[in-house]
């Protein structure tokens, strides 16, 4: 896990990246609530849940590297966020919870902080369209920014 600021890459998930991702989950399960997920299991599963995320178009997956490892990742589909999710991340403390969304608008990040568990709500809320830069302004992520390189041109009407 990162302990001071350090530069991340973010890049598409690969074939090599199974068995640091099952290392990240297994983490994740056993020391945060950032996961519902609590069983263990092996890499090799997890290659076609991979596969179902390609390295281009609408549903990827992308992974944080800061050097050796992974210590973050995410994937989109087709669906949008359901409204637990977002309780369920304040009402654990999540210090930050962002959304990047193809189906909302033309393409809007929606960057969440301020978690309040008593009421399972964020209290601050940005909402920027796709190639506009933003920020991440609180937690482990705080500093790093999402911007065209990352959501690609605002999205054509449909």
């Amino acid at each position: 896990m990162l302990r001071e600021l350090e530069e991340v890459q973010v890049r598409p998930g690969t074939e090599a990246d199974p068995a640091a991702l099952t290392d990240l989950h297994h983490h994740d399960a056993r020391e945060t609530a950032v996961t519902l997920g609590t069983a263990a299991f092996t890499a090799e599963p997890r290659r076609p849940w991979l596969h179902s995320h390609p390295e281009d178009g609408p549903h990827g997956l992308l992974v944080a590297c800061p050097g050796e490892g992974i210590t973050g990742y995410t994937t989109s589909r087709p669906f949008r966020p359901i409204p637990a999710a977002r309780r369920a991340y304040a009402r654990v403390g999540i210090p930050a919870y962002v959304l990047i969304d193809d189906h909302d608008e033309r393409g809007v990040v929606t960057v969440l902080t301020g978690p309040d568990p008593g009421k399972a709500v964020y209290d601050d809320e940005v909402r920027v369209a796709y190639g506009t830069a933003v920020t991440v302004p609180a937690g482990p992520a705080k500093g790093f920014a999402i911007d065209e390189s990352i959501t690609g041109a605002l999205r054509d009407e449909a």
